[in-house]
């Protein structure tokens, strides 16, 4: 299967930091054109660079799964009191009749609670732990993606899930991330999210992304989107002013919820 190959070829490189393109085709035994594309792919996540003859593991990103992906529970404790308040300003742009799909984390968790009181509302997931929560909602239709357990996320994944997701249309899709940057857009640590990641912004009408300050200048493995396929960006504190600058030039909205700055909006979406 090719996404697993792909993800084989990426530990490849970060283990031997540099490989020619021959040493790839014989250790995988596929062919000089399917290594290209596949390379191609990589290149594009940002996580490996070409070279002449070959290509090199990138170092400001490639690092470990261990390195970058903490178990669920230590994130959940993490900047809890900002990831409330985004999740909440999140929560608020559910509306009535909405088809929403939320993403594996904790900031997208915390915003269930707060949409017990929507009438007619589906959550569309693949979090266990947002499945659990939603148990006590009756109100809610909850639609459980299939897959493969992924312990270090809660989450299920894997090819069963992403095309499932794929026969749905979204009113809105709720994105997590480990990282953004401007270099490397928006981020994740897991191989195994990614295509899921990519199918729900895919099958949703409006993207939003919930980030708390830390994420800002950070970037993991992969590369799951670019910046400009977010309609709106929520996060406690105003970030750098070439982040607002590059927002306000691609027309995203920015939502700041920092108690402090309640009020603050970079907006020309409608």
């Amino acid at each position: 299967m090719r996404v697993k190959r792909i993800e084989a070829i990426q530990e490849y490189i970060i283990k031997n930091k540099s490989v020619s393109m021959e040493q790839l085709c014989e250790q995988f035994g596929v062919s000089m054109n399917t290594i290209r594309r596949d390379i191609d792919a990589l290149c594009t996540r940002g996580s490996v660079i070409k070279v002449y003859g070959g290509v090199v593991a990138n170092t400001n990103v490639t690092t470990t799964h261990a390195e970058t992906l903490r178990p669920f529970h230590e994130r959940s404790s993490s900047n809890n009191n900002e990831k409330l308040l985004i999740s909440q300003k999140a929560a608020s742009y559910v509306q009535e009749g909405d088809i929403i799909f939320l993403d594996s984390g904790t900031t997208t968790l915390n915003m269930i609670p707060y949409l017990a009181t929507i009438p007619n509302l589906t959550v569309i997931t693949y979090s266990i732990p947002a499945l659990v929560k939603l148990l006590q909602y009756e109100n809610i239709k909850v639609i459980s993606l299939p897959g493969l357990l992924l312990r270090g996320t809660e989450s299920l994944v894997g090819s069963c899930g992403v095309n499932y997701l794929s026969t749905f249309n979204m009113t809105k899709a709720f994105m997590a991330c480990t990282g953004i940057s401007l270099s490397r857009q928006v981020t994740n640590a897991t191989f195994e999210e990614y295509e899921i990641k990519q199918a729900a912004l895919e099958r949703s009408e409006q993207h939003y992304l919930l980030a708390d300050h830390d994420k800002f200048g950070n970037a993991g493995i992969m590369t799951y989107a670019d910046i400009t396929r977010m309609d709106y960006i929520i996060t406690d504190e105003v970030p750098a002013p070439e982040y607002t600058e590059y927002f306000e030039e691609k027309g995203i909205g920015l939502e700041i919820t920092h108690p402090n700055l309640s009020g603050f909006n970079l907006s020309t979406k409608l």
